[in-house]
């Protein structure tokens, strides 16, 4: 099926004016043609800036689970921004927040975050102080974060192992799928 994508092309190189590769995150580029500049979300569907309809399997990456506009999750937004946005201290919706992911998990205290990247720099922070290991395993092709020790490859497509990581990262390709001067 083919798309209209002229204002996407238009907004995507206005984007590399400012921003490096037209995105905030590298798992955003699909490339100079096909990464996409989205423009509003309903349900399971996300609109381009051509008004190109896409069933949205990403979700935000996991946030959106009951999809975009949801009429709950906007009544308890809307509700929750008159009290303010944003404290540098704990609230009690937090508080009940982790009082429900332990009930649910099982775990005795739970640890929240503001982004997946920051949630996985303390899950590799607790894993290395608890293993004493400083080598873990990151699945080749996956994002698992923007920062240095896994930013090394989100690509199914290549290895790019650079020395630095290769000190702090196990590759977990077989080694006949790994090119000649990857680590081991």
């Amino acid at each position: 099926m083919s798309h209209t994508q002229t204002k996407t092309h238009q907004l995507f190189n206005k984007a590399k004016q400012y921003i490096p590769y037209g995105v905030n995150s590298n798992f955003r580029y699909w490339g100079e043609e096909d990464t996409p500049i989205m423009a509003r979300g309903a349900g399971a569907y996300v609109w381009d800036v051509d008004d190109n309809r896409f069933i949205d399997y990403r979700l935000g990456f996991g946030p959106i689970i009951l999809g975009h506009a949801h009429p709950e999750v906007n009544r308890r937004v809307a509700a929750a921004i008159q009290d303010g946005v944003l404290f540098a201290a704990t609230t009690p919706i937090e508080i009940e927040l982790a009082e429900r992911f332990t009930r649910m998990t099982g775990m005795d205290k739970v640890r929240l975050s503001n982004t997946g990247t920051e949630a996985n720099m303390h899950a590799l922070r607790i894993a290395r102080a608890y293993t004493g290991r400083e080598k873990f395993i990151k699945f080749e092709g996956n994002y698992h974060g923007n920062f240095d020790y896994v930013m090394f490859s989100g690509s199914p497509q290549r290895l790019n192992c650079s020395a630095h990581a290769a000190t702090h990262i196990v590759c977990a390709l077989p080694k006949a799928c790994r090119p000649p001067s990857a680590p081991t």
